[in-house]
């Protein structure tokens, strides 16, 4: 059985919801890449790194919360 055949048919929903997976998938690789190029490409150290990726998790916390509120 082809791998991709199996897949043929279903509603055009489940291929948004698919894609969608993808994307979201895709975004959790931003803050790994993120400490390695700050690291290797720019030669920042582990502190100042470390505290770029805790200042983007502030920052979403604080946007999280302000697009709640806002519903």
């Amino acid at each position: 059985m082809n791998l991709i055949s199996q897949y043929k048919g279903l509603r055009k929903e489940n291929y948004v919801l698919c894609f969608g997976r993808f994307v979201t998938a895709m975004g959790a690789m931003v803050r790994p890449m993120l400490t390695m190029i700050l690291s290797q490409k720019l030669g920042m150290n582990a502190v100042q790194v470390a505290w770029i990726t805790a200042l983007m998790g502030i920052l979403l916390i604080i946007a999280t919360v302000k697009l709640r509120n806002q519903q």
